[in-house]
């Protein structure tokens, strides 16, 4: 029978090799044996954490600090599961105390960084983030979070270099397809294939650069998600690849994101004219005739994102949120939510009501230009930070965007307007996962907006 040195060594090899399920009965075997052996209570709290069950991590991490306090891997991990749990006071602290323990422990100061992030202390966050980097040149998770505090503070002729430093990251893959990447020399002539990354909604947010490429002379195809094609090509951007299928040769390539640095985009001179996508005129007579029954100042609605993207949890909100909105005298409310939160309208109980357009949504022209046109017939749409959000402003459409504290960088800090988007209003939490006091605020607004639109001219 192996010692239970020898279990937890075997344990700690299949974790390492990312085999967790295999490591978990291991460690559950060193504390049958003893219960209250701290690198099996905190490793079986490690992979807690990596399978998402934070809570169970915070528990096992913390019994493990109980019985040996003075390792710093073991408050630095207990700060980050703490901090998937939004209990960001307390996560401070445990990554704080990692430091006391070990000054130089990278990890700990890059993660302290992150958490300032979250709470919208972007100065400290960026100390945290440079102190990392003084200590390992070489840390790319440093790297990477000072390029978004760069953007987010609008520090862009840093932060679009730095944010180059996103390929070294596992969750980003950079394309190696023969030809060489572009360097930002004149393209007059040259083939060029710019390839989205990312989400939807940076898709939308980044095609703006894609004409002026063209106008410096580039051929230019744009390879994109298959769902934007029918917008994208309705709007005139293209000629367009379908991601996952093979472009027409070409002389270099960059990817979407990639291009703002390259073109030397600083705050005073991002390409901010809108629109640059359009509606397609004979879908917007068609929602205008679908909407008739809905009279009022209308209003669509978004709130929830992909729920596999990391920090959705912080973006999105609960569909409940809305019921301020509903309350305004005259507002009628218009859900453009197309698949992820939907379970949630049948789950209001007829508490407020909403224009359900899910029955004509998914025709053969696509979500995204029928939410263009739909678009063309609201007064305002009130979204969280999702693609949504990103399709109103590139049409120039009115839009009111609701963020968290520590929102995406390309928000900006502190900011109640978007360069980016000339039509958009940001609104911003006061407490962090407080909307509630957010949607009040809103809904003061609406009630004012409702308000002047019934007055004569």
């Amino acid at each position: 029978m192996p010692t239970p040195q020898e279990t937890l060594d075997a344990a700690i090899a299949l974790h390492t090799q990312g085999r967790l399920a295999e490591a978990v009965p291991l460690y559950r075997e060193v504390l049958s044996v003893h219960p209250d052996h701290p690198d099996a209570l905190h490793l079986l709290g490690v992979i807690a954490h990596q399978t998402g069950n934070h809570e169970q991590a915070a528990t096992l991490i913390g019994q493990a600090i109980r019985r040996w306090g003075n390792a710093a891997i073991y408050h630095c991990n207990l700060g980050e599961a703490l901090r998937s749990l939004g209990r960001f006071d307390l996560a401070r602290a445990a990554h704080q105390q990692a430091l006391r323990l070990d000054p130089r422990f990278v990890a700990a100061h890059n993660n302290l960084g992150t958490v300032y992030e979250q709470q919208g202390r972007y100065d400290e966050a960026l100390a945290c983030f440079n102190q990392a980097i003084a200590l390992d040149p070489d840390c790319v998770d440093a790297h990477y979070n000072r390029a978004r505090m760069w953007l987010a503070l609008g520090n862009f002729d840093r932060g679009w270099a730095e944010y180059e430093w996103r390929w070294r990251r596992a969750e980003f893959t950079r394309p190696t397809l023969g030809q060489p990447e572009w360097d930002g020399t004149p393209l007059a002539g040259r083939r060029l294939l710019v390839r989205a990354e990312q989400g939807l909604g940076d898709t939308l947010q980044f095609a703006r650069y894609v004409p002026l490429l063209q106008a410096q002379g580039a051929i230019v195809q744009f390879e994109v998600q298959p769902s934007l094609i029918p917008l994208l090509t309705h709007s005139g951007i293209g000629p367009l690849v379908v991601q996952g299928t093979s472009p027409a040769p070409f002389d270099v390539h960059a990817t979407l994101l990639s291009l703002p640095g390259l073109l030397r985009t600083t705050l005073e001179n991002i390409p901010a004219e809108v629109p640059y996508l359009a509606a397609d005129e004979t879908l917007v007579a068609q929602w205008r005739e679908r909407l008739r029954g809905v009279s009022g100042f209308r209003v669509g609605i978004g709130w929830q994102g992909n729920p596999q993207f990391p920090h959705d949890r912080w973006r999105s909100m609960p569909l409940r949120e809305f019921a301020p909105l509903a309350r305004v005298d005259g507002a009628r409310l218009v859900c453009l939510q197309k698949s992820f939160g939907l379970e949630q309208m049948a789950a209001l109980g007829g508490a407020f009501e909403i224009a359900d357009l899910r029955p004509d949504y998914d025709v053969e022209d696509g979500a995204f230009l029928n939410a263009a046109a739909i678009l063309r017939n609201l007064e305002v749409l009130v979204t969280t930070d999702t693609a949504l959000g990103h399709l109103a402003g590139a049409l120039g459409a009115r839009v009111w965007l609701l963020l968290s504290v520590g929102a995406d960088w390309r928000w900006l800090a502190d900011r109640c307007d978007s360069p980016w988007y000339p039509t958009m209003r940001l609104f911003r939490q006061s407490r962090h996962g407080d909307w509630s006091e957010l949607m009040q605020r809103v809904a003061a607004e609406l009630t004012m907006e409702v308000n002047s639109a019934r007055r004569p001219d």
